[in-house]
């Protein structure tokens, strides 16, 4: 009945669930019910509802055929004039008013709180003509900066009401871990202008979590009958640099009952010692020359710098493992995401007695050698990452990650191009110590069936 309604109803038709010569199916019609409704509700009809949407089914007796009609009808609105009747209007279409964010809201605060407002306009980019403006209200300074904020929202100010950009919005805050209630309230606009009904304005309301979190766990082991003791304490600080930045910090300790190589008994029923430490710190955008507002949101972009040193004490042996990684985070879309480390940096440090060099010089297997002796690891690392899972639907799906790590080859060129002075047996170093060279590709490709 609404011709305004048509073009937005039948633009999206190739998604459809319902097809001549499938039987019918009624959970069929209820997610096509629910499709329709997501698809105009994305178009600025924020008050249309599945109850709007009607079937009517004509089947011929014993034909096995049934003809479906869709009907989406219009609001009805009781008269006020006449009692008992009732007139029919189209549907409400709206747009985005103000956008008021609430950085620091509390549920035990009062609704007369008078606030601070700050308003921040952000630019695309010189050759958009667009802006996105947000109203910040705060009763104290802020201690998150509005700009990390504002890159989370999606909801956009003179653009048509969108639900799928308010899911987003309530995603991308989440993905921040520094909030532990979101909510976004949409108030129709007040004010005597001709059009003020359909204008939406929206409320942002954000609680902040605890900055500061620990966590301390212990574990007992049993390894092939070598029992141990293991714990860690994790810390974490969700806000380190007022931009959402998570700063993490990892100890950790374990000891072991192993045997060992050669005659000699251990001294000690926990002969084995393994301590590590590990600190991580991760931006909520591209740690690159660009402006944030001139990157799609929808990338979720993530930057982490890693630091990391593990020591092991064995009856043969002492190894140092010291490593540092620099990468980046985004997804594609839903379904691809790319993860790529640019810099993986990995020096293992061993030192071992006489009985255990004496076993390494006798064994054949050149990959477990290597992994007992000095040597430096340093290159790249690139995953790809396929989901094709919709958890709104239960249905077969492919799963694929793909993984292409190189490391060495471009110290190996410089190395050759300078002519570098080789070991005796006839390998490169750097720093003294010998560097793996290598390219390993690697397919994990799953196929689900329900």
């Amino acid at each position: 009945a609404d011709t305004q309604l048509t073009k937005f109803v039948f633009m999206d038709t190739a998604r459809a669930l319902i097809h001549a010569g499938h039987n019918y199916d009624t959970y069929l019609l209820d997610g096509e019910r629910s499709r329709i409704t997501n698809a105009l509700m994305d178009h600025g009809y924020y008050h249309f509802s599945s109850l709007y949407i009607r079937y009517r089914v004509d089947s011929t007796f014993n034909s096995k055929i049934m003809d479906v009609t869709i009907e989406i009808r219009n609001p009805v609105i009781p008269s006020l004039q006449y009692l008992g009747t009732f007139t029919e209007s189209k549907h409400a279409r709206y747009i985005i008013g103000k956008i008021l964010i609430f950085p620091e809201y509390s549920l035990l605060q009062s609704d007369t709180l008078r606030y601070d407002t700050l308003v921040v306009t952000f630019k695309p980019s010189r050759h958009d003509t667009t802006s996105n403006t947000y109203y910040f209200l705060f009763k104290n300074k802020s201690r998150l900066k509005p700009r990390t904020i504002a890159q989370m929202i999606f909801i956009k100010s003179g653009t048509w009401f969108n639900l799928s950009d308010v899911n987003q919005t309530y995603s991308q805050l989440a993905s921040l871990q520094v909030f532990n209630y979101m909510n976004i309230q949409l108030h129709e606009a007040s004010g005597t202008g001709l059009k003020a009904h359909d204008k939406l304005d929206c409320k942002i309301l954000l609680s902040r979590a605890p900055l500061h979190s620990f966590t301390i766990s212990t574990d007992g082991t049993n390894s092939a009958g070598s029992f141990g003791v293991q714990g860690s304490v994790n810390y974490m600080n969700r806000n380190i640099f007022r931009g959402a930045q998570l700063f993490r910090i990892n100890l950790s300790g374990a000891t072991q009952m192993q045997g060992n190589i050669g005659p000699q008994k251990t001294k000690s029923l926990f002969n084995t010692i393994e301590l590590g430490a590990n600190t991580s710190l991760t931006f909520p955008q591209f740690l690159i020359p660009i402006r944030p507002e001139r990157l799609p949101k929808k990338f979720k972009p993530r930057t982490t710098v890693s630091l990391g040193y593990n020591f092991q004490k064995r009856p043969n042996y002492d190894r140092h493992i010291s490593n540092i990684s620099f990468g980046y985070t985004w997804n594609q879309t839903d379904k691809i995401k790319h993860v790529l480390n640019p810099a993986e940096i990995t020096l293992v440090k061993i030192l071992p007695d006489s009985i255990f060099t004496d076993y390494l010089y006798h064994i054949t297997d050149k990959r477990l050698k290597n992994q007992y002796t000095n040597h430096l690891v340093a290159g790249l690392r690139y995953t790809l990452i396929y989901n094709g899972q919709d958890v709104n639907n239960v249905k077969d799906f492919f799963y694929l990650r793909s993984n292409f790590e190189t490391g060495g080859n471009l110290l190996y060129g410089i190395d050759e191009v300078f002519k570098a002075t080789k070991t005796s047996s006839g390998n490169y170093t750097l720093f003294n110590l010998q560097y793996a060279q290598f390219v390993r590709p690697d397919l994990d490709l799953r196929f689900y069936h329900f």
